[in-house]
């Protein structure tokens, strides 16, 4: 019989890596346009984020890793969009591993997706500083939530939970967050789980600074008190990391 040639991946794999890698450049490129659009002026709506939500879902029904790894090949100027990307992918993950509602589940991808959409317009030079920001600097990050909460406000008919994951991504169980300084059940279970998929990219796939590895990121977390909600760390490790 003939032996099948190998390939690195196997055949399915390299082909699942490919399909994904065209679906990443296209679902990019989508995005970047509506977040042009929306720093011209314009609303974000569900109708025009949709789409980019059944992307992402397609892919991760394919492998549900392999669009999360290939997000981590950012550049500076792909970072934004695939960040958001990636954040999106984690929070359609999580949220399968919870069990939440499955019609939920897309909404919190919506979420993961639009989370910092309030930096748009932001220099970039801040964006991707790489030492400490200033106190000034930090001040301009931290409005970031509440311009996006505005933006996306103007929109007809966003769901409540994507205007939650957007205002209180940033919000810490101590009571220390931004913008309101919320704490522990002041806090949703959405924006909870938001808080852990944003910071877990953002330390393992930043591009103007030395990445830090999976573990090294869920050493750190699991380190930090009182700033992610202990429960969803770990359901988050055991089905989206380790899954």
């Amino acid at each position: 019989m003939r032996q099948a040639t190998k390939t690195p991946y196997g055949s399915r794999g390299w082909n699942v890596r490919i399909l994904t890698s065209d679906k990443i450049k296209r679902t990019s490129g989508l995005l970047k346009s509506i977040f042009d659009d929306v720093g011209a002026g314009a609303a974000v709506t569900v109708e025009t984020v949709s789409p980019v939500i059944e992307e992402i879902t397609q892919s991760l029904d394919v492998d549900p890793s392999v669009l999360i790894n290939m997000t981590r090949m950012k550049t500076k100027d792909e970072a934004t969009f695939l960040h958001s990307l990636a954040v999106s992918a984690l929070m359609i993950r999580l949220a399968r591993h919870l069990k939440i509602d499955k019609f939920l589940v897309p909404v919190l991808g919506m979420g993961g997706l639009l989370h910092d959409i309030g930096k748009i317009g932001t220099p970039i030079e801040i964006l991707t500083k790489t030492g400490a920001l200033t106190d000034a600097e930090m001040e301009i990050i931290r409005l970031h939530p509440e311009r996006g909460h505005h933006m996306l406000s103007r929109g007809k008919g966003m769901p409540e939970i994507v205007l939650d994951v957007c205002l209180h991504h940033h919000e810490r169980l101590d009571g220390k967050g931004y913008p309101s300084g919320l704490r522990d059940g002041e806090i949703s279970l959405y924006a909870r789980m938001a808080a852990i998929c944003d910071v877990y990219d953002a330390l393992t796939a930043r591009p103007y600074k030395k990445p830090w590895t999976a573990s090294e990121a869920i050493s750190w977390m699991l380190d930090t008190k009182g700033v992610f909600d202990r429960d969803v760390l770990r359901e988050f490790i055991d089905g989206v990391i380790r899954a």
